[in-house]
């Protein structure tokens, strides 16, 4: 995870959602590797994506962001992106 994750942000809202900052020379390389994993996904136009991993929803901005939906806690989050991106 630490290759291709930089940085961690928790949103604002009433559901505890979380931006995912991705490292710049690694972003084409992680989407490849979310594009692989995720299922149900959706390409918008190449702006972004949004699929689905372990019930976990993911929208995928070419931008190197990642807007994860529906996780409980940072901890599972980084569990779930080791486990992408292992």
């Amino acid at each position: 995870m630490e290759k291709y994750v930089k940085q961690i942000i928790k949103a604002c809202g009433k559901e505890a959602d979380y931006v995912v900052v991705l490292k710049m020379d690694k972003v084409m390389e992680a989407i490849e590797r979310l594009k692989s994993e995720l299922k149900g996904l959706i390409d918008f136009g190449g702006l972004y994506m949004k699929g689905i991993f372990n019930g976990i929803e993911l929208n995928i901005f070419r931008t190197g962001k990642i807007l994860v939906k529906g996780i409980e806690n940072e901890e599972d989050l980084k569990r779930i992106l080791n486990k992408i991106f292992s």
